[in-house]
Formats: structure tokens, sequence, C-alpha cells
């Protein structure tokens, strides 16, 4: 309830229930409410297009697609964990029925497609219907309505001001501009003066903006569905590749696709950060997995680090840390050398080579987890490092390359002779396992559904957060010195804020206080 001081006279202010928000266009040119223009007799064709557009439809669509995207969460999709013992429960019929229906890939079958499609055709249609009445509400306001029209809106109020119209006039737009309302429009019409004053008109498109934002979504989903795929791409350092290993399914078998890459990709090092540098090499005692390769694209190499929650990018191709191949291999070895004109401890990093004072070279060859001398059974429970040796490759001075093992010197069973002089004990070594297996996706329609989800939350926001508020005040001279002002306004949400901007407004017209907001 308004409230004005002594000397007001105040009649018949109050709320009503809201009215379009498109009235106001309407009596732009009148002071009466027109009649709205009866339609012409539609034709089939306008008639399905009104009801594609129509906001029932859009409701039934979302339920549609609700459902649609519940049921694919309940069954089993092929390309989640689990997906083939799920299917070897089911029985033949219902194989054949899933496969028939599409329920393997529902996010990529016909229906699902055809509803998103539907529901970007409402969203279009609707918006295009719209869009030219609030464009004209928002460019053409109503600035001089009739008394009867302000009265029906949300509040309104009517006073009696000792003043002229001009002083009124002035009070009125500047009361207007204290409280933000800085859009402020003046007119003249049958010897009354009409205050016209608005603030965040730009509200009215938020929803275009949504929908937009929507169709985006929709879009990408739509780019991804046609044209994304995923592979595995099995590394070990040294290698070189531009092979991935895809899996597709036909209903509900698997099958391998080999796509190749548009660049090559070289494994420089494999590194795995144990919690227990004694443990095994397993899951439970890992911090995280690191894999140091290079993007060979023509002349350009890109060297990447992709580690358990880093994955990395290249030219839309995204490359993520799947698993790990459970052989137990070394990033590196400490060896200890007792050779002709040399003693002491080498650290030899994989694939690498050493130089001795002697000019002697061990070269790093291979590593065995579990290698027992006296049963030769080689990579038995590889992961626990029983029985570590290490193959090398030792060149003396002049002399050919010979291959030798090195062992731990409390190892059981017999140690491997000298060669020629050089009798070398494994002293240490770095675990790491034989492979890294990355998973390689390729989206573009990512970016776009990246974009559409920004666009929306920032539409959300500035839709609910902002309101368009508009007030108008009608300015009839009863004297010379006194008027008498009818004013109303509404706004498009949040009505209790803006009631209480209208009150402090038609206090400060009042009492000429134009610092009350």
């Amino acid at each position: 309830m308004l409230q004005f001081p002594p000397n007001t006279r105040c009649d018949n202010y109050h709320t009503t229930a809201k009215i379009p928000d498109n009235a106001p266009a309407k009596m732009a040119s009148s002071n009466s409410e027109p009649d709205p223009e009866r339609p012409q007799k539609r034709s089939d064709a306008f008639r399905i297009i009104e009801f594609l557009g129509s906001v029932k439809f859009g409701i039934v669509l979302l339920f549609l697609l609700v459902a649609v995207s519940l049921f694919g969460m309940l069954i089993p999709q092929y390309n989640v964990p689990g997906f083939e013992r799920y299917v070897a429960l089911l029985s033949p019929f219902k194989r054949q029925l899933y496969d028939a229906l599409g329920f393997y890939d529902i996010y990529g079958s016909w229906y699902f497609r055809g509803l998103l499609m539907l529901l970007t055709m409402n969203i279009v249609i609707s918006s295009v219907d719209h869009f030219p009445n609030t464009w004209k509400q928002v460019k053409n306001p109503a600035i001089t309505p009739s008394e009867r029209w302000i009265a029906s809106l949300e509040v309104s109020t009517k006073m009696t001001v000792g003043t002229d119209a001009v002083e009124a006039e002035k009070r009125i737009a500047n009361a207007c501009r204290a409280n933000c309302l800085k859009n402020v429009r003046l007119a003249e019409k049958d010897k009354k003066r009409y205050v016209f004053a608005e603030r965040g008109a730009w509200n009215r498109f938020g929803a275009y903006a949504v929908h937009l934002a929507l169709i985006t979504i929709f879009v990408g989903g739509f780019i991804t569905s046609q044209f994304s795929f995923s592979g595995k791409l099995l590394l070990s350092p040294g290698e070189t590749t531009d092979r991935i290993d895809e899996i597709v399914y036909q209903g509900e078998l698997p099958a391998i696709r080999f796509r190749r890459l548009p660049f090559r990709v070289r494994c420089t090092d494999l590194e795995q950060k144990l919690i227990n540098s004694r443990g095994p090499l397993e899951t439970l005692n890992t911090i995280d997995w690191l894999t140091s390769l290079e993007i060979v694209d023509g002349p350009a190499v890109t060297p990447a680090v992709i580690s358990l929650n880093s994955p990395f990018s290249y030219g839309g191709y995204r490359f993520f840390h799947s698993t790990h191949l459970p052989i137990g291999k070394a990033r590196s070895i400490r060896v200890s050398v007792s050779a002709p004109g040399f003693s002491g401890t080498v650290a030899i990093p994989r694939g690498e080579t050493a130089t001795l004072q002697n000019g002697a070279t061990l070269r790093f060859v291979d590593f065995r987890a579990d290698l027992d001398l006296r049963r030769r059974a080689v990579n038995e429970n590889s992961t626990d490092y029983k029985h570590p040796a290490a193959v090398l490759e030792v060149t003396p001075p002049g002399g050919p390359p010979k291959t030798m093992l090195a062992v731990r010197d409390s190892q059981i069973g017999e140690r491997p002779p000298s060669v020629e002089g050089y009798t070398i004990s494994l002293a240490g070594f770095e675990k790491v396992s034989e492979r890294h297996e990355l998973v390689v996706r390729y989206d573009p329609g990512a970016p776009v559904v990246y974009f559409g989800s920004a666009l929306l939350i920032v539409s959300l926001l500035a839709v609910f957060l902002f309101s368009h508020r508009r007030v108008w005040f009608i300015i009839d001279p009863v004297s010379e010195f006194e008027v008498r002002i009818v004013s109303g306004g509404n706004a498009n949400r949040n009505n209790p804020s803006f009631q209480l901007m209208f009150s402090n407004l038609c206090s400060a017209v009042e009492t000429a206080d134009l610092s009350a907001k």
C-alpha cells in the first residue's frame, strides 16, 4: 500500500491481476482499448505450423526427451563398461528386440534425433512467431495509453498535486531518473501530458537468447552423434603410430575398426608414480600415470605429457589416460660394474647408453620383472618384481658387443658369469608398466555444446536476475496551479520489488524528493 503525505489526495490505488505485456503496444494510437482483430480462416498448413510451434507441443517433446534419456540411463549403452556382461544375461529374443529398437545406442537412435529435431523446430517457430510483437513492444512502446488501461495495471494510483503541468512533468521525469528509470519519454495529447519511463527493456529478449542457446546445444549434440568417434592407443617408449583401434558394435557384437589419425604419435617416456616404491605395480599402489609423447604433424613436433587427471588436446583430438598393461618394466636402472679400468655404480635410463671411464659402453636393452634363472620362467606375476633382471649390451673398447644379464646380488640362484672381465649386478631400478593405454576422442560438436551451455547459463541469469520495469503518468491540469496525476506500471518479474519502487517513485513525485529510491 502506498503512503503519501497529508496534503496529497490519492484515490483508487490498487493492484490487479497482471494483463498481457503486449497490451500497451495496442494502445499506442488510441485512448480506448480496441478489440483484437479477428483472424481470418486459416489454412491447414498454417494450423500445422502453429501446432508445431505451440507451447503444449514443446512440453510434450520435452517430456518424451526426458523419458527416452532416463531409459537410456537404465539400459547400459554399448560404450559403457559392463555392456558385454549385461548383453550376455539377456535372452536371445530380448537381444534381437533391443537391437531392432536401438536400445544399445539410444542417444544415437533415429527417434532420439527426431525428437531433438522436432524440439528445435518448435523453438524456432515459437521464436519467429513471438519475436515481431516483442520487438514492436520494445522499439515502439505505448506512451499515451488511456486512463482506463492504466487503471488495469498491476499497480496504479491517482493523486492531485498542487503545481502546474510543466512542473509536474519535470518532477516526474527527474523522479524516474532518480529511481534508475533512465529511458524517459514525454508526450502531449488532448491537453494532457504523458510521461513514460522504463528500465531493462533488453530483458524481453532473454527468452530468445535461451532459445538460441538450446538450439546451439542441440546442433552440437547432432554433430557429435554424426561425426565423433573414439579409439584406443597402446604406447610403449620408442613407438610411433598413426593408428587407433575403434570398437564398434553391430547389434550387441563388438568389432575392431582401425582409424588413421591425420598425424603421428611418438611415445618418448612412461612413468608410474607409486605410493610405496617397494610395493607391487598395481592401481591401488599408484598415485598417477604419466605418458610423454610427441605429436608429429608434418614438420611440426608438439610435445605433451598426459596424466590421469590431465588430458591433452590437439587438432580437435583429445587424449585421455585409460589404463596400463600390467607387465613390469623399469624406467631406469642402476648397476654396479666391476671391469678393467672401472669400478662403480652407473645409472642408465631405458633405451639409452652409458659410457664408462675405460671407454666401454652399456646399453639398457630390456627388463624382466620376474626372471628365475633356475626355472627360466619369464614374466610370471611380473608386477611383483620377485626376480628382476636387466638385459644389457656391453661393448668393450675395440671389441664386439656382448649381451649380459644384471641381477641382484641377493637373488636366489646362480649368478651370471663375468664376460671378458665385466661383472655387473642390478643395484636398483624405477618400476613402470610396459605400456600405457590412451583413449583418443574426436568430437567436433563439443565446442559447440560448450558454447551453447555457457550462453544458456548467462541467458538464464540475465532473465531471472533482472526485469523489465515500466511506468506511465498522465498529467491532467485541473486548474492553473493544480493537476491530477494518474500513474501505473508493471514488471515482467519480481513484482514485490517493483511495487516498492513504484511506491517510492510516487512519493518522490508528490514531495519532490528526487533522492528517494
